[in-house]
């Protein structure tokens, strides 16, 4: 028997407890440095935001095992799988909708369809990602709102990715009146897409007739710009091909309505009847 701090032990149970008191802090310290080491080389190799989560997973992985090892000590190990079974399937029903999340954070990690700082719109929801976890994908919307998507929505959503590339096609629909010369406003447009500071000469800007409309000759001016100029260039063409085309003296109509009257029709107007 052992006397500690008033309370008497057996030896044997008091070797069991030094034992897993012992396991557990070295358990401890090796979840702290191979989780370290994981993720160093993870985040070197593979990417930064991977081997963050790579770090955690390696940590509670040898944790876990420290703390089983430990419990062995008191407990039948197959009495514990048998339990921790019995556990996990109650777990899992009640927790459905969690391990699906998981499941599909694993998918979106492994698959990695945008990164932590891309724009992205994911099923109509559009932003900026913050961060990229088991459970859930975390967005900062355009407007300044934090906005939390379940992994499981998230992988299962239309996801376009607005920063992949480093050049975006900027598209402006435009409308001249059906009495202007096409020709002559495609060469007034094409002048200033040439001559604006965004716009890159390849891919190769140009403006196309795309139809008639109901009040307008249709056009579709495509330009390609750089990704983080899109806003600025879309603002400054608009306002250059709006004055290049005013100071030719060509319309941008917009759209009216021409109303018949027949015989009698205003006079019973003007009646109130």
């Amino acid at each position: 028997m052992v006397s500690v701090m008033g309370f008497t032990l057996d030896l044997a149970v008091f070797e069991k407890v030094v034992k897993a008191a012992a396991i557990i802090i070295i358990g401890y310290i090796l979840s702290k440095v191979s989780g370290s080491f994981t993720g160093r080389v993870v985040g070197r190799e593979v990417n930064p935001h991977i081997g963050k989560i790579s770090k955690k997973i390696v940590s509670y992985t040898v944790m876990a095992i420290a703390v089983v090892t430990a419990l062995d000590l008191f407990i039948e190990v197959s009495t514990l799988l048998a339990a921790a079974g019995i556990a996990g399937i109650a777990i899992s029903m009640a927790a459905q909708r969690s391990v699906s999340n998981i499941i599909s954070g694993l998918f979106l990690l492994a698959d990695q369809p945008f990164e932590i700082g891309d724009a992205v719109d994911i099923g109509g929801d559009a932003g900026e990602v913050l961060d990229i976890s088991l459970f859930s994908t975390r967005l900062r919307t355009f407007d300044n709102k934090y906005l939390r998507i379940p992994n499981e929505t998230v992988a299962s959503a239309r996801i376009i990715n607005l920063s992949y590339y480093d050049l975006r096609r900027l598209e402006i629909p435009l409308g001249i009146a059906y009495k202007e010369d096409v020709g002559r406003a495609l060469k007034i447009i094409s002048g200033v897409l040439s001559e604006n500071r965004f716009v890159l000469a390849e891919p190769e800007p140009q403006v196309m007739v795309t139809g008639f409309g109901e009040s307008s000759i249709d056009l579709q001016i495509r330009a390609w710009v750089q990704r983080s100029e899109l806003f600025t260039a879309r603002t400054e063409l608009i306002k250059e091909i709006k004055a290049a085309l005013d100071a030719e003296g060509i319309e941008i109509p917009f759209p009216h309505r021409t109303v018949y009257f027949g015989a009698g029709e205003v006079e019973r107007l003007k009646e109130g009847r």
